[in-house]
């Protein structure tokens, strides 16, 4: 009897001791938690009881939510690639969506969202990256699709657990699109910014995409110069002399020039609702047509383009190091 005590008090000590060394840390990158290497998956580990929380500024509701970090990934998965795709593809989606907002989380000293007061991250793809909660992808995907969809986005997220992208020791702010039609894009082509992390790369990996042939599209010029907001100080006819454009080294539009307009191609896109700024342009008339070639920004990783690596045999760690330069595959709560 007097051995069990002893036992069951020694327990209790060591215990005591243990569980705050594995507390320190929490919500920061670092903490005393189990590594999980980028090629193995990893189980249900510390990470997930100890999971911290993202607070999410979700629109239809107009109101913060606060979620463990992986089901947040799940959502973000679910709604930015399409579940039917190489399931190294989607752990690619996942590590880098996880990332994307560990980069805002403001436990892990990120500045959050300026959507709502004190939310990390929204679920609007235009100020971040899209989010659905499980009722609204059960409407998505359909009743009979949905078990076998969430499995798999389930499983891209778990097999990934805690694994965010870094450069130099720090969480990395990762850009995605859809399709890129060729080569990724500079971000200082679009954002006036240079990363070290972000270099354009060949990209004719998405051709599969449904956005990676010309798609037309035309306004009347009245209606384009009333888009841009210019319609009363710029007459129709001072446009009618010819469209030009001035190009990225990529083929995407960095201005465009008609008669004594010019505009840059990413407020272009902006006004216009247009795919991407891959695009010719082409004046008849009183029409001017757009053949546009992509979808998305163009920086960082290509959503089809990883499907297109996944399919050659690329694994999820691979697919990011083509796509960000320079940058290690970590869990988030490693030394």
């Amino acid at each position: 009897m007097t051995r069990v005590f002893l036992a069951t008090v020694s327990f209790l000590f060591m215990a005591i001791i243990a569980v705050p060394g594995m507390i320190i840390g929490i919500g920061r990158p670092g903490a005393i938690l189990p590594k999980a290497s980028p090629d193995v998956g990893s189980q249900t580990s510390i990470a997930t009881y100890l999971s911290p929380k993202v607070r999410l500024f979700v629109h239809s509701k107009q109101q913060v939510v606060e979620l463990p970090l992986e089901e947040y990934v799940k959502g973000v998965v679910a709604a930015e690639m399409p579940a039917n795709f190489e399931l190294e593809a989607l752990k690619a989606q996942a590590v880098v969506a996880r990332s994307y907002v560990v980069s805002r989380m403001r436990s892990f000293g990120g500045k959050g969202s300026d959507e709502a007061r004190g939310a990390d991250i929204c679920d609007s793809p235009d100020h971040a990256q899209a989010w659905l909660p499980e009722e609204a992808l059960k409407e998505k995907w359909g009743p009979l699709e949905y078990q076998q969809m969430w499995k798999k986005v389930s499983q891209a997220v778990q097999e990934t657990e805690g694994l965010v992208v870094m450069y130099q020791g720090k969480v990395i702010d990762p850009p995605y699109h859809s399709t890129s039609a060729g080569p990724t894009e500079d971000p200082a082509e679009v954002w006036s910014s240079s990363y070290p992390y972000l270099k354009s790369v060949p990209c004719d990996y998405c051709a599969a995409s449904p956005y990676y042939k010309p798609q037309k599209v035309s306004f009347k010029l009245s209606d384009l110069l009333s888009k841009l907001g210019q319609g009363r100080t710029i007459p129709v006819a001072a446009l009618r002399t010819g469209v030009s454009t001035v190009t990225t080294s990529t083929g995407r539009v960095r201005d465009i020039v008609a008669g004594t307009l010019r505009v840059s191609g990413v407020d272009l896109r902006k006004a216009l609702g247009l795919k991407s700024t891959k695009f010719t342009v082409s004046l008849s008339g009183d029409q001017v047509t757009f053949e546009v070639r992509g979808n998305g920004h163009g920086v960082g990783m290509c959503q089809w383009g990883a499907n297109g690596l996944a399919q050659k045999g690329l694994s999820f760690a691979e697919i990011i190091n083509y796509y960000y330069s320079g940058v290690e595959i970590k869990h988030l709560f490693s030394e």
